[in-house]
Parts: structure tokens; C-alpha cells; sequence
């Protein structure tokens, strides 16, 4: 899988040694695995609720250990028939 945005609220991923790289600027920038911690990475629909206060980052996976790779996140997403508007409190 390339590059991408998540377009729901936020993903959560155990982690199993395989990285994820974050692009800032024109750089991609690599952030370590830890098999000791879950990642959380928020959504597009996080970043409209709170006025683009949060920017959603573009990031890909990468595979340094040269193995197949299973992932199943648990997605954090409103139904698709959800409006997404900016939380007043933000405003």
C-alpha cells in the first residue's frame, strides 16, 4: 500500500517490528516500531471536528524486515451517513 490519510476519526495498530514512516515537507520521516506499544494515528474526520487545529498526516508503512505483513487496525469511524461538522467548542 502507498501513501495515505486515514479518513476516519483515528486508527489504532498493535505493532509487530514493521515501522511507519510521517511525511513532513517533502521528507518522509521514519518512526520506530515499538512491540511494546500501540499506535493511534487521527483521521481527516478528527481533523474537520476540531478546525484543522489537527492536520492529518500523510504516512505509509515500511517493511525493513523483509517479511509478509498482516494488519488489521481497529478503525474509529462515524456511518457513512454522519455529518462531520466543527465542535463549537473549537470555534
Amino acid at each position: 500500500m502507498g501513501p495515505k490519510t486515514d479518513d476516519g476519526l483515528a486508527a489504532h495498530l498493535g505493532q509487530d517490528g514493521h515501522a511507519l514512516a510521517l511525511r513532513v515537507g517533502e521528507d518522509w520521516r521514519d518512526i520506530p516500531a515499538n512491540p511494546d506499544a500501540d499506535l493511534c494515528h487521527l483521521g481527516e474526520k478528527l481533523e474537520r471536528l476540531v478546525c484543522g487545529q489537527h492536520v492529518v498526516m500523510l504516512h505509509r508503512v515500511t517493511n525493513r524486515l523483509g517479511a509478509e505483513r498482516l494488519s488489521f487496525p481497529l478503525l474509529i469511524d462515524p456511518g457513512t451517513a454522519a455529518v462531520v461538522e466543527a465542535l463549537p467548542i473549537v470555534e
